[in-house]
């Protein structure tokens, strides 16, 4: 039997932010970290992703915010934020299709598995209305 809707996205959050407003993640300052933003956004600006890891605590969501927030705000476009916590992929999955898909592409996509799945989820990513996603807690 397939769990309710609620049960697959329980602790999954997903915002779009069009203006630089989250205040939730992002500090008002990071002290000694301009180079860093300044890397990520030109890595991002080259249409590639970045994977910023380390230990609890060390300011990765903060940082991700900060950079996220800033592209807003140069006109880069807005941003999904999907905060992941102790979810699974699959709740990955139907956090996004839930957000972003059509009735129609949730259904056949629901129905698809391994690769086939992730290529579809991407598509649909893709041509959603943001510029970049964060995916956060992962």
């Amino acid at each position: 039997m397939e769990q309710p809707l609620a049960a697959r996205l329980a602790g999954v959050g997903v915002v779009v932010y069009d203006t630089p407003v989250n205040t939730l993640n992002r500090p008002a300052a990071l002290v000694g970290r301009d180079s860093l933003i300044e890397e990520v956004s030109a890595v991002l600006d080259t249409g590639r992703r970045v994977l910023l890891h380390g230990l609890g605590g060390n300011g990765k969501t903060a940082l991700a915010a900060t950079v996220a927030d800033r592209r807003v705000e140069a006109g880069k476009g807005s941003y999904a934020w999907v905060r992941m916590g102790q979810a699974n992929e699959e709740a990955f999955f139907e956090a996004v299709l839930t957000q972003f898909a059509s009735d129609e592409e949730r259904e056949r996509i629901r129905a698809d598995s391994g690769d086939r799945k992730v290529l579809a989820i991407k598509s649909v990513l893709a041509k959603s209305n943001f510029g970049t996603l964060v995916v956060d807690d992962l």
